[in-house]
């Protein structure tokens, strides 16, 4: 009989986010290791019967709570865990792997599961350092502290995103392994790449896809500052920004910068995921820019890994574990941002290559296989 394991997080399945597109992928890699993996997430929906919810998505058998809205709500999912316990009530489980959850209801969760011999893991994919002396900023920051630092140690395994917090657990003598976000190359949604290179041209389709906040995340707006110096510098080399997650009137409200009439620049606001990764797999380069924070470091981009698996190079700057995994030249180039003039010239070098030189990179792009789930199985054969 399969060992059961649950996934339990703040996750909006089947695909609503960067969240769901990690556990599928790592539930995956266990269900080839002979588990069966129940995914318990959320909805925006008000959930009247927990059990009731239950769909089945690619084999998978998804269970939702109600997301936290209401102070009840959120009182509830940082304190309880009423979904666990009506699983574990009708089902044999083996193991359960938190996602990024709160420390106080994780603690007393890892007690249950104490209890009742189940094994418990962490799936570890950010460290959050919140600016500012608001009260969230304050339970943000109190909330991380514990986790992180205490209770995450106390399990019985760590699934980190990034060699950074492998290293740090190891160091605590956390059993842990290293696993970046992962995806299923032989789905329909990665396997209908269009594989003939008749898109490219000698314009230079570049596109951004996310959420970069107001500069705390992605430097949407050194980007942008960056190819206008390289259009008033070279204005015969072709070249467009396609921005998908962000309107023109949100970002120079959010980035304090009127980018004025920029005709390279088009803002398409926000696109379903489907729809999202199409248009990567039109373009060249996606592209985005990180400082070297602490949340950065500790993360892991799946800008990355999912442009990679749509056949497009990346433009970035080496944070986290992209220099492990950036081949220049190959599946991208690495941006230099250590002085405006060294983002400039990195970026214009990269945007500047030739037609074939664009082919030849898609199509190595195409056959990176590095962040397919099989390539991690033997990974989680070493903690499961």
């Amino acid at each position: 009989m399969k060992k059961n394991i649950i996934y339990y997080g703040n996750v909006f399945y089947p695909d609503k986010d960067a969240s769901a597109q990690r556990t599928i992928g790592n539930a995956k890699a266990l269900r080839e290791l002979g588990y069966n993996v129940i995914l318990i997430g959320c909805r925006n929906q008000e959930c009247s019967s927990f059990l009731e919810t239950k769909e089945i998505y690619e084999g998978f058998d998804i269970f939702y709570f109600t997301a936290p809205h209401t102070l009840r709500q959120w009182a509830d999912y940082l304190f309880g865990f009423k979904p666990l316990k009506e699983i574990i009530s009708i089902y044999d489980i083996d193991s359960i792997i938190l996602y990024n959850h709160p420390s106080l209801s994780s603690n007393r969760i890892r007690k249950m599961c104490s209890t009742k011999g189940i094994k418990l893991f962490a799936d570890c994919t950010e460290w959050y350092d919140p600016r500012g002396m608001s009260i969230h900023s304050i339970i943000k920051k109190a909330d991380t502290w514990y986790r992180m630092r205490h209770v995450n140690n106390k399990l019985d395994g760590i699934i980190a995103i990034s060699s950074y917090l492998q290293n740090y657990y190891r160091q605590n003598g956390c059993s842990t392994i290293c696993v970046p976000p992962l995806v299923d190359l032989s789905s329909d949604k990665w396997k209908n790449i269009h594989k003939n290179n008749s898109g490219i041209d000698c314009t230079t389709k570049l596109i951004y896809v996310g959420n970069p906040g107001a500069g705390t995340k992605d430097k949407l707006d050194l980007i942008i500052s960056t190819l206008k110096k390289i259009r008033s510098s070279h204005p015969s080399l072709k070249f467009h920004l396609n921005i998908i997650g962000m309107t023109k009137p949100l970002f120079e409200e959010a980035f304090k910068m009127d980018i004025g009439d920029s005709d390279f620049v088009f803002f398409l606001g926000r696109r379903p995921n489907n729809e999202s990764l199409e248009m990567i797999k039109q373009c060249d380069f996606s592209i985005f820019l990180r400082d070297a924070n602490l949340v950065c470091t500790a993360g892991f981009p799946t800008k990355f890994s999912e442009s990679i698996a749509c056949g497009t190079p990346v433009l970035t700057n080496l944070t986290s574990d992209i220099g492990n995994y950036l081949i220049g030249g190959k599946n991208g180039f690495e941006i230099d941002t250590t002085s405006f003039e060294s983002t400039c010239n990195s970026l214009y070098k990269a945007i500047s290559i030739s037609i074939e030189k664009k082919k030849e990179m898609k199509t190595y792009c195409l056959g990176d296989h590095s962040f397919d789930y099989h390539s991690f199985i033997e990974e989680f054969k070493k903690m499961f």
